[in-house]
């Protein structure tokens, strides 16, 4: 998993970044065991991806064991906060060690985060120690675990309350949130209610709205989200206010409200990698780069991190995001069975006329003989209405005997061929 950190007890030499320095087949050898952290889960057919530069994160730190670096969150953009973190953290810097202030550590005390510090620390000596004990291929480290996590990473003073319907994780988000700030430790509730709590705060609505690929939007437009392969199409459409008065501020009106809606889907479904989103045709370019800015803008309360290039010709913007593991739709959603995940299948005619053309090529050689067709009950209810004549035909001509067979475990285009003589399957003895 993302975070999991797995052996050695000898880190590679690196550069300043964690990346192994020189030709990678001199800098490692054969049976040498390297120290290494999941940078990215596996996804589709790719592999995980890993890294020798640890990084440990914390509540407002993130230590880095392998480098000696001092960095700030680009989100604080206060001049006078900045100079201030980073005097802290050159006092309380571990020697050897990098760290990285998050956002979270804005206004924090020197005491708190030397006490993030601490904290980090122990938990680096426990990976060196089970290294130095185990032997590869092994797990020295997982990650905390969900909900110390949601605490850790998303739980904040913007955060109302962080509402919880078990006693159990109830007391241990209580005691996380206490070694976190007592601040935060006032909002943890515990939910009592009869009624699920996802019903009594509407999520499941916002649950089932995740995995819809078209987003309607106020205005009476909508946004279409598809997620490939190699990357995420958003195209934003127009709707029912196609006949407006004045169309131009129509559409601005709606591009507007796309890219704030974009964003927040963005978030919800944890979308990362390459996203390219085709928004309305605009005339002016002042309006083009209102769309560009209020991309950003919404993007920055995005805590991962996403770049966003300028509108194109083309009116189309693309940007990145950071992607550690699956989307929400990816973790939670497998492929259609039936169309291996395009969203597409072939016509109940096209499917005829593939037939039509096996029947053709194989027609001479099953002269005289009897052979059955199996296809899915959908389409042979279609062929049965409206390509009769096409059986009717061959069957004469040739003087074969066709049975038409229903079989509910074939896709709606697919089909299989059998002689009935000896139950042998024949589909592809006939190649196109």
């Amino acid at each position: 998993d993302y975070g999991d950190t797995v052996v050695a007890p000898e880190m590679a030499e690196q550069d300043s970044r964690g990346r192994l320095k020189g030709d990678l087949g001199k800098t490692l050898k054969a049976g040498q065991e390297v120290l290494v952290q999941v940078a990215k889960e596996s996804l589709g057919k790719k592999g995980p991806r890993v890294t020798t530069f640890i990084s440990i994160p914390g509540k407002y730190l993130v230590l880095m064991p392998s480098v000696n670096h001092v960095g700030i969150s680009r989100r604080i953009d206060d001049r006078k906060e900045r100079d201030r973190l980073r005097g802290i953290a050159a006092a309380i810097q571990p020697r050897g060690c990098g760290l990285i202030i998050r956002t979270e550590a804005v206004g924090k005390s020197e005491a708190e985060l030397r006490g993030d510090v601490k904290h980090l620390l122990k938990t680096w000596n426990r990976i060196r120690a089970g290294a130095e004990k185990k032997s590869a291929p092994a797990l020295i480290h997982r990650d905390i675990g969900l909900m110390p996590r949601l605490i850790r990473d998303i739980f904040n003073s913007d955060v109302d309350a962080f509402v919880v319907d078990s006693k159990a994780e109830y007391k241990k988000a209580l005691s996380y949130a206490r070694s976190m700030s007592n601040d935060l430790q006032s909002k943890v509730k515990l939910y009592e209610g009869q009624v699920p709590i996802f019903d009594a705060y509407k999520v499941e609505p916002q649950i089932e709205q995740i995995f819809e690929r078209k987003i309607p939007l106020k205005t009476g437009g909508y946004i279409v989200i598809d997620q490939t392969e190699a990357l995420v199409s958003i195209d934003v459409n127009s709707g029912s206010f196609a006949r407006e008065s004045d169309p131009q501020k129509m559409i601005l009106k709606t591009n507007l409200e796309a890219a704030q809606e974009i964003a927040r889907q963005l978030r919800l479904r944890d979308i990362g990698g390459i996203i390219v989103i085709d928004f309305i045709d605009m005339e002016d370019e002042a309006d083009r780069r209102k769309i560009t800015g209020e991309v950003r803008k919404t993007l920055k309360r995005d805590k991962t991190k996403a770049k966003v290039l300028r509108i194109s010709e083309l009116g189309l913007v693309e940007m990145t995001r950071k992607r550690a593991g699956p989307s929400l739709v990816q973790a939670f959603c497998d492929p259609c069975p039936t169309c291996d995940g395009t969203g597409r299948v072939l016509s109940m005619d096209s499917v005829a006329m593939r037939l039509e053309r096996w029947l053709k090529r194989a027609a001479d050689r099953l002269e005289g003989q009897h052979i059955q067709i199996r296809v899915n009950p959908t389409v042979a209810e279609h062929l049965s209405m409206k390509w009769l004549d096409l059986f009717s035909r061959v069957s004469h001509d040739k003087r074969m005997g066709i049975e038409l067979k229903e079989d509910l475990s074939l896709k709606v285009d697919d089909y299989k061929v059998f002689l009935l003589e000896t139950s042998r399957e024949i589909t592809k003895d006939f190649p196109a």
